[in-house]
């Protein structure tokens, strides 16, 4: 799956139990990490209130749902460019913030060591700040 547009993570597992419930919506197949699960879907609007109603309506079949994530940008990386990279990828959202209140928050899942999330959390902010500074 190369275009996924959904990151679902289940609670500790779950995972199995999650991607039944998730596979009536779309193509959802593992990560590779354990209790993540990929999905792409039509619709993420759509999606995203499906799952609220089931959420509202039956509630016991989503006890096994951690969080959805909508992904609008993905990338590829190696760990010594992975700085610049992550610059590219919020740069389409930087002017939006214009006069807003915002953070940034990094979920690492691989490269224990040698990512920090605190630190990439910070380097982002900076990075964000910076340029909305620049922008005037």
């Amino acid at each position: 799956m190369k275009e996924w547009n959904i990151l679902a993570t289940s609670l500790w597992g779950q995972e199995r139990r999650l991607f039944r419930f998730l596979r009536n919506f779309g193509d959802f197949k593992g990560s590779g990490f354990r209790n993540v699960i990929l999905g792409k879907v039509e619709d993420v609007p759509a999606f995203l209130e499906a799952i609220e109603e089931a959420r509202r309506t039956e509630p016991e079949r989503l006890r096994s749902l951690g969080q959805i994530v909508p992904i609008e940008r993905i990338f590829h990386f190696d760990v010594a460019g992975f700085d610049e990279k992550a610059k590219e990828a919020v740069a389409p959202y930087i002017v939006p913030l214009e006069n807003s209140n915002f953070f940034v928050r990094v979920v690492r899942r691989g490269h224990k060591g040698e990512i920090s999330s605190q630190e990439t959390e910070k380097m982002l902010d900076g990075y964000i700040l910076e340029s909305l500074q620049k922008e005037g």
